[in-house]
């Protein structure tokens, strides 16, 4: 909220210039219209970005609670177990892979 009133501040001040150097108040309202459409961009931008924001602080949340159930089936080894399994089932599958890409190679 401050800062919208920061900015309020500063479009008076600046309407005030406009008004009172007569002979630059084209330039200036145009300098003026171009920074109100470069904010009003800004403002549509972050409005855009806030789901993203949301869906990111969810993600990590979910995360961090995988990781920290994780570490507590990690202290129980069950995880261990399921880990070395998977790992040694990829493997195979990997190896068993190469094997035919090596022998449909020769071929």
């Amino acid at each position: 909220m401050n800062l919208l009133l920061q900015s309020q501040a500063h479009r008076e001040a600046f309407e005030y210039f406009i008004e009172d150097f007569k002979s630059y108040k084209p330039i200036l309202a145009a300098i003026k219209n171009e920074y109100e459409m470069m904010l009003n961009h800004q403002n549509t931008y972050i409005k855009q970005l806030e789901p993203l924001r949301q869906m990111l602080v969810t993600v990590t949340e979910e995360c961090d609670k995988q990781i920290m159930k994780l570490r507590d089936d990690e202290k129980n080894g069950s995880t261990f177990f399921v880990h070395l399994l998977r790992n040694n089932t990829a493997m195979g599958s990997y190896m068993q892979h190469i094997s035919i890409s090596n022998q449909a190679g020769e071929s």
